[in-house]
């Protein structure tokens, strides 16, 4: 079984050097000679409570770090759910330690630490060792044998658990704590996801399962979940934005968890799922599969898609300007509304028509993209480009792409650096802006002296004239 083992209460990290720390482990002196007999016995045989290491190594400082040295708090051998401490020399020698409510004791000793990281400590220290599994049997077990929820099931009419959906190749794993004693084998479990999804990272959970209450309501496990936070993990409200499913048929449909949060749709990618906040197919189902969708409805007209429309590429998928999808277009809207665009996730995607722009070179762009990535508008076409690209117009006071400067008269000026209306201080090549300019069919451009020449030496016709450009100086 592939796992990894959180075993903090059994073997916590040996804490760093420091000043707090090394008045909590010496509270008596610098060295051992300056030392009892019976605190080096004590530090010798009890591990330092592992939340008041935690706090320490997270930068709180305890309102006496040598009193709380010479109490030396530890897990309790008979109760390991509460701390045991030494309350003074005369009981030290005696080897006579108390027991309290490791909370109780948290806010005594570290009085300025926020409610909610003490919160954090005492459920974390209520939990076994936590175990992350990407073995599917492992996972299906601890789902079967763990806390009460709707995929506690063992047999489905879809054939197979529907928990095989949350395949590991896809980053899919879960967190479980073993239960010593009692029917269940589990006493929490909580699935989590890890993985890069358009270039970011996610490490994440939505929710854990825990002891279910007398109504059988299944209540979430705080202890497993600041167990996540320890490990990294974030708790979300939903899964990331196009997560990968495996795609399983059976022959009632699709196999099928419920699926928690609000990222509760998945599209059929085909050769997986894909989850999305708005999608083809609800992930709601409680019996282990769903039928195949017979239609979608067009993002723009709401006409019905069928699937085969989706597979031939008739009706295509179409996203919002951040580069989500939001769900499919139907053939004619998508050659009528839609547009390839840059998003800004940086790839092409169909968006809707309002709101496109485009680079200089003529690929279409959207808002978000401009935002994100800081182009700058070229004052020659109103088209965009980077500000690598970009060179600075005396006569516009404004930006030109390099490309554009055959329309102006090019005069390198040496002059200081000057901050630009986009913020940065840089030099930049600067250009007059010519009176006026002919823009022949050839592709050529003319001065109004150099046109003139040309008409009267014969070199040119009144036919030849692309296009004439005034721009005052």
């Amino acid at each position: 079984m592939n796992d990894t083992t959180l075993q903090l209460m059994d073997h916590p990290p040996r804490p760093q050097a420091g000043t707090i720390w090394a008045m909590v482990r010496y509270p008596h002196g610098g060295t051992l000679l300056d030392r009892p007999k019976w605190h080096i016995e004590l530090v010798q045989a009890y591990p330092l409570h592992p939340s008041v290491y935690k706090l320490i190594e997270s930068g709180y400082i305890p309102d006496d770090a040598r009193a709380l040295g010479r109490e030396w708090p530890h897990v309790s051998v008979e109760v390991p759910t509460m701390v045991a401490y030494t309350q003074s020399a005369e009981k030290g020698e005696r080897n006579i330690q108390t027991r309290t409510k490791l909370g109780r004791y948290l806010r005594a000793r570290f009085s300025t630490v926020p409610d909610h990281v003490i919160r954090d400590q005492v459920a974390r220290a209520a939990v076994a060792p936590v175990h992350i599994t990407h073995d599917m049997d492992q996972m299906v077990d601890v789902v079967v044998n763990g806390p009460g929820s709707c995929m506690a099931d063992d047999e489905w009419e879809g054939g197979m658990h529907p928990y095989h959906v949350y395949a590991p190749k896809y980053g899919w794993g879960l967190a479980y704590t073993e239960n010593e004693g009692g029917e269940q084998r589990y006493a929490s479990r909580a699935l989590v996801f890890e993985g890069d999804i358009n270039g970011v990272h996610h490490k994440c959970f939505v929710r854990t399962y825990g002891s279910e209450t007398s109504e059988g309501y299944t209540q979430s496990c705080e202890g497993l979940a600041a167990a996540l936070r320890e490990m990294g993990y974030e708790k979300c409200d939903g899964w990331p934005q196009q997560a990968w499913l495996k795609r399983i048929e059976c022959d009632l449909g699709l196999v099928m968890p419920y699926v928690d949060g609000c990222v509760d749709n998945v599209n059929d990618c085909g050769d997986h799922l894909e989850l999305v906040r708005d999608g083809e197919i609800a992930a709601d189902a409680t019996c282990g599969y769903v039928a195949p969708a017979p239609y979608v409805q067009c993002d723009s007209c709401e006409d019905d898609i069928t699937r085969d429309e989706i597979d031939s590429g008739d009706a295509q998928q179409v996203f919002y300007e951040n580069g989500e999808p939001c769900g499919y277009a139907c053939s004619g809207c998508v050659w009528g509304r839609y547009t390839n665009a840059l998003c800004a996730d940086g790839e092409e995607h169909l968006v809707l028509n309002g709101g496109i722009y485009q680079l200089v070179d003529g690929t279409p762009i959207t808002r978000t993209y401009i935002d994100v990535y800081g182009l700058l508008r070229d004052l020659w076409s109103g088209d965009y480009m980077e500000e690598d690209d970009a060179v600075w117009v005396l006569g516009l006071n404004g930006p030109v792409h390099h490309g554009h400067l055959c329309h102006y008269e090019t005069v390198e000026l040496a002059v200081p650096e000057e901050r630009t209306e986009w913020g940065e201080f840089r030099t930049y090549t600067h250009a007059h802006v010519n009176e006026e300019l002919r823009e022949l069919r050839d592709g050529r451009w003319m001065t109004q002296q150099q046109w003139v020449d040309a008409l009267d030496a014969g070199e040119v016709s009144e036919e030849d004239l692309q296009s004439q450009h005034t721009r005052a100086a």
